[in-house]
């Protein structure tokens, strides 16, 4: 390690609209527009950081996920379950008025 701290190079492009004579519509809008959020434009963010935030979102949703499917694939089941009973009772019933 040769003690130099990596730096993002960054480079920015913006595009820019200007309201010469704006409509009685449009110009309350623009007066009042609403000031960009500073934490939106930090450029010096923490990258790893970042990283091991974002993927441990994504185990904790994947976890989620696959519990979630347990528990609706254990619910299907049951429900089946109860349905095919239902139809053997029906089934049992209707033979039984028959005789």
């Amino acid at each position: 390690s040769s003690g130099i701290n990596a730096e993002y190079g960054i480079s920015e492009q913006y595009d820019e609209i200007i309201f010469t004579d704006p409509t009685s519509i449009m110009y309350p809008l623009l007066v009042n527009a609403r000031p960009m959020d500073p934490n939106l434009s930090q450029h010096h963010r923490n990258f790893d950081e970042l990283e091991r935030k974002s993927f441990t979102s994504i185990i904790e949703a994947r976890r989620k996920i696959k519990t979630e499917i347990a528990d609706l694939s254990s619910r299907l089941k049951n429900q089946r379950e109860y349905h095919h009973a239902l139809k053997q009772e029906v089934k049992e019933l209707e033979e039984n008025n028959k005789t």
